[in-house]
């Protein structure tokens, strides 16, 4: 199946349903100026995402930092060995820090959760999907239709959160 075009033509919503009740595998990028976030999906649900603006940083990292899930330090201490080690970062945080299994589990999907949803704010951008089976797994299934469900809720009700936000870097609990 090849699917490609621009956002203008279809809509983040329409290119997620498609996917997702056609229960296909594969990557799918998503691209506007300097900016791409790959969704990857197996038998239609979405089980990956990775977001080209957080360049090196680690995502779940910064996550689990603003929820005070771990400190800065224990982090940053993370990191370096991840590097040191070549070693996957959820690894090093398990064994090194207080963070549960579950609550690291949790950060990654709010994580996943989170990119794919920023995509229903773009209004441009083009977008690819490739079919194949070499996929990254996070270890949990969003399924596509709740994805699409959250993400159409979202966009109706962000006029009214954003004229309550005064800093856009806010976590909310």
């Amino acid at each position: 199946m090849a699917l490609q075009g621009t956002l203008v033509d279809f809509g983040i919503a329409d290119i997620l349903q498609l996917i997702g009740y056609q229960d296909k595998s594969g990557i799918l990028s998503v691209s506007r100026k300097r900016e791409m976030v790959r969704i990857h999906f197996e038998r239609g649900d979405i089980v990956f995402c990775e977001n080209s603006q957080y360049g090196n940083r680690s995502p779940v990292g910064e996550l689990l930092v603003r929820s005070e899930v771990i400190s800065r330090k224990e982090l940053s201490n993370s990191l370096q060995l991840q590097v040191e080690f070549n070693r996957p970062l959820t690894d090093i945080l398990l064994e090194t820090t207080k963070l549960s299994a579950t609550k690291l589990q949790e950060a990654t999907r709010l994580q996943v959760l989170g990119s794919v949803l920023h995509l229903f704010l773009w209004k441009s951008g083009r977008y690819d999907f490739e079919q194949t089976n070499e996929i990254t797994r996070s270890g949990f299934n969003l399924k596509t239709e709740n994805v699409l469900m959250e993400g159409l809720r979202q966009v109706d009700e962000w006029p009214e959160v954003e004229a309550c936000l005064t800093d856009y870097g806010t976590t909310f609990e």
